[in-house]
């Protein structure tokens, strides 16, 4: 075959090409439109009671692969008189392999913060036990314990006052190398008395204190959720409370150094949890509350610079976003939604491009409160949610664990009606036509045409 020839082949057969790849890409006509993503689909879901009559509320969740197998890691509380944690153990199908109940005897103040994995391989619950007193235990995959570090905290030589938080989230906790940072509220800090300020505790994995600080505002601060990159730079986030919340956070420095900021938004408005990307771009996920009506909100920021803040919901139905979590080019969050179809909130995953769109959500089919207070997406890109339903078993509430399936990329067709099927086979025959030229001039090649 000429040479010349097999270029223009190869030429002529770029439309099809063309064609083909187009389906990879989102498409908009006027009257057809092929749509990428799908929402993440609910592989299983089950509420857990361990005490008849308790109630039980599931706050943090993560994962880890122990054999090869994927495992995951609950932290939630029961409360039947008394309050503990609850720390349960289940495999990817959803299979209870154990549970903690802890303290033994219970305590009236015991409030869980969070599950994490230790870069010792071991998983830690961070909380705390009675009005003064953080505790850490690390839990060993046959499910006994240890407690490494249970005590009352002390700040500038003096005894801390009464530990405070909101009503649904008592404070965070990460780990980074052998260390655990604690991020909680306390009176008698900074400011003396009982206002309350933001506690931040550093505690090695072997029980040691490293150090005890506090930020906070003249007003009363609440720490929510906290994060450390890899350069060592402690995120700090806070709900300040004068006339109305306000969501503060702190960057703090190895060196000491802090800087302090808050939301530009001129409405009341809360930040629950914060995840800062490898860039430095830093996202939280939150409400405000308008009209009496809470809506779920993200926001981005870089340094102290307001980027994007995307809200959810409109006039007909409220939404909050307690948790988040990046994977990939999206973040994930949990919550719940309120007002459309029910006037009960509905546990409800979502899911934002880094560019704050909201892509889809995704609720838990029920008929009762349902409210969804962690996440977490594994290695293996499965999604597990934890929080409370009234819809299953108890009255009062049981804890409720939601595994996802984050979807494969899809290409969906959306009012795809004769049409569109006509448009299409006429782009398929338009693209047909250079190779039936190509082979006519196969067959006559040496002929005048």
């Amino acid at each position: 075959m000429d040479k010349g020839l097999i270029v223009i082949m190869l030429f002529l057969l770029i439309p099809i090409a063309n064609m083909f790849s187009s389906q990879s890409r989102s498409i908009e006509n006027p009257r057809f439109r092929i749509q990428q993503e799908e929402a993440a689909k609910i592989l299983w879901y089950k509420y857990i009671s361990v005490a008849e009559g308790a109630s039980e509320r599931g706050i943090k969740a993560i994962t880890t692969l122990e054999d090869g197998e994927e495992k995951v890691y609950v932290i939630g509380e029961v409360t039947d008189g008394a309050r503990q944690w609850l720390i349960l153990k289940l495999n990817e199908d959803g299979d209870i392999e154990f549970n903690i109940t802890y303290p033994e005897n219970g305590s009236s103040y015991a409030r869980p913060y969070d599950i994490l994995v230790g870069s010792d391989g071991y998983i830690y619950g961070v909380g705390q036990i009675d009005k003064k007193n953080i505790s850490v235990i690390r839990i060993y995959p046959n499910g006994t314990y240890e407690v490494i570090f249970n005590s009352k905290i002390y700040f500038n030589g003096k005894e801390i006052g009464t530990i405070s938080q909101l009503p649904d989230i008592y404070g965070g906790a990460t780990i980074i190398g052998d260390s655990i940072y604690i991020a909680t509220s306390a009176s008698s800090l900074l400011h003396g008395g009982f206002d309350v300020d933001i506690l931040l505790i550093k505690i090695k994995l072997n029980g040691s204190i490293e150090w005890v600080k506090a930020v906070g505002t003249e007003h009363t601060d609440y720490g929510l959720s906290i994060f450390v990159d890899s350069k060592d730079n402690i995120y700090v986030l806070g709900a300040r409370k004068d006339t109305g919340y306000n969501t503060t956070f702190y960057v703090i420095s190895p060196e000491g150094d802090i800087d302090t900021y808050s939301s530009a938004l001129n409405i009341t408005n809360i930040g629950y949890d914060i995840y800062v990307d490898s860039d430095g771009y830093i996202y939280i996920g939150g409400g405000i509350s308008s009209d009496g009506k809470n809506r779920a909100i993200l926001m981005k920021y870089y340094g102290g610079t307001l980027l994007i803040n995307t809200t959810v919901g409109d006039n007909r139905t409220e939404s909050l976003i307690y948790s988040i979590s990046k994977y990939g080019h999206h973040i994930y969050a949990v919550g719940y939604i309120k007002g459309r179809k029910t006037e009960m909130e509905d546990l409800a995953l979502f899911r934002f491009t880094l560019t704050g769109q909201l892509q889809w959500n995704v609720t838990l089919p029920a008929n009762a409160t349902d409210i969804g207070y962690g996440l977490c997406v594994s290695e293996m890109g499965n999604i597990y949610v934890v929080g409370k339903t009234e819809s299953f078993g108890a009255k009062g509430g049981d804890l409720i664990i939601i595994k996802y399936e984050i979807p494969t990329f899809v290409t969906t067709v959306k009012g795809a009606g004769p049409l569109y099927i006509a448009a299409t086979g006429t782009l398929v025959l338009i693209s047909l036509i250079p190779i039936i030229i190509t082979v006519i001039l196969i067959k006559r090649k040496g002929e005048k045409i």
